[in-house]
């Protein structure tokens, strides 16, 4: 004789793992392409300094037109998405459709993986500078990272504004580099979160 036994619908849903946006909060997010598929910036460009002369119609040096430079951004991608959430269905699923939540997950597993490759890839494309290594090494990431920090020093790159974002395989070397297996304390935690 077979045992038959009762079945439950949770209210609850299962969900994939995400993370929030690796890039956020580290690019240009005051560019809004509302309304244009083009957005210019205008770039003052200014001039060399002179010695200041004492006597004579130019003492401050011969007067110079304010010149600018423009760098022009395209919109190049125009992504959208469309899900249907009907009231009968919210009813047949024991409500776990909110559409709040569901907004959330969409954005949370389409729309943030989705600008953050599009913001790598675009990095990675315009990079100033590209130099061709091998492949680091926990001995040799840091050298090669304190590397690339003094070329950015060189190109007056201001350090509040500068990250480095690297993969996890290359994270995981970082992590066993040995000037960084020695810190203590806080900067070891910092960098067990990612942070540097």
């Amino acid at each position: 004789m077979a045992i038959h036994v009762s079945e439950k619908t949770l209210s609850k849903i299962d969900q994939v793992y995400t993370h929030s946006s690796y890039f956020a909060n580290k690019t240009a997010g005051n560019l809004k392409f509302v309304d244009v598929g083009i957005i210019n910036i205008f770039s003052p460009v200014t001039v060399p300094l002179n010695n200041y002369q004492m006597s004579g119609a130019n003492r401050y040096g011969v007067p110079q037109d304010m010149q600018n430079e423009v760098q022009s951004f395209v919109l190049s991608q125009d992504k959208s998405f469309s899900l249907v959430l009907d009231k009968r269905n919210q009813k047949q699923v024991s409500g776990t459709f909110g559409a709040g939540a569901r907004l959330r997950q969409q954005v949370d597993e389409q729309v943030i993986p989705t600008q953050d490759k599009h913001v790598a890839a675009q990095w990675i494309k315009d990079a100033g500078r590209v130099v061709g290594v091998s492949a680091p090494t926990k001995s040799t990431i840091l050298e090669l990272l304190s590397d690339a920090g003094v070329a950015m020093d060189n190109d007056l790159i201001p350090a509040e504004t500068r990250y480095w974002a690297i993969g996890a395989s290359l994270y995981g070397k970082l992590r066993l580099a040995d000037a960084v297996v020695a810190l203590e304390g806080t900067g070891n935690k910092a960098v067990k979160k990612g942070v540097m």
